[in-house]
This record gives C-alpha cells, sequence and structure tokens, in this order.
C-alpha cells in the first residue's frame, strides 16, 4: 500500500507517481487462502485498485502481472514491464573455472622487524 504515499504526493504538491508493482496484495494473500472473501479483502482491493487507476503510469515485473492488472482495471493502457530479474540466459556461472596465474597474485613481503638498540 506503499501507493498511498505517491497519492498523498500527488494531491498536495500536484507531482506525477508511478506505481512500480513488486505483489498484488490483497490478490496473493487470497489465492494462498491467507485472507478471506470479507470486508477487508474487498476494501484492500478497491484501496489498491483505485491507487492503480490513479497513478499516471503503473510498472510490473512480468508479462503475466502486467496482464492481471489490464484486467483488474479493464484495460493495459497505463501499464508497463520492466523486468526486475536477471535474464538466466545471458547471466550465469561460468562454464569453466579460469586456471590464475601465478603472476597474476600479488607478493606479499615480509619485512623483517627492526631491533631497537
Amino acid at each position: 500500500m506503499i501507493g498511498v504515499v505517491g497519492a498523498i504526493a500527488r494531491c498536495w504538491k500536484s507531482w506525477r507517481y508511478i506505481y512500480a508493482v513488486q505483489d498484488l496484495y490483497p490478490e496473493t494473500a487470497r489465492a494462498l487462502d491467507v485472507l478471506g472473501n470479507g470486508p477487508f479483502y474487498r476494501l484492500c482491493r478497491r484501496a489498491n485498485i483505485a491507487l492503480l487507476r490513479g497513478a499516471d503510469a503503473v510498472v510490473a515485473i512480468n508479462r503475466a502481472m502486467a496482464d492481471h492488472i489490464g484486467f483488474m482495471l479493464g484495460n493495459q493502457d497505463n501499464v508497463q514491464v520492466i523486468p526486475n530479474w536477471a535474464d538466466g540466459q545471458k547471466i550465469g556461472p561460468p562454464t569453466t573455472r579460469p586456471v590464475p596465474s601465478p603472476w597474476s597474485t600479488p607478493a606479499i613481503w615480509a619485512w623483517p622487524k627492526r631491533s631497537t638498540p
């Protein structure tokens, strides 16, 4: 419900705000049977939809979430996708372990302590 801060700033300062959706609450809690279909769920859902509709833009983390938000709002015109995960096809562990060169590691020099007379 951090979108409330954006909505308040928009009202007070006439700022634009972008609602970056990381998860869909209360829909996620409802889908996991953590939250029932009671009045609290309906209040949170209505508030979330109002915040999404009031945003200048909505950012979703993947296409499936963008589609769900578009379904909730009745259109997807204001919803964009910006993935926040790395591409597993392009980034991954190295396939081979590099062999370090003995010349690439810095030498550690030990200097004897001077004895004081």
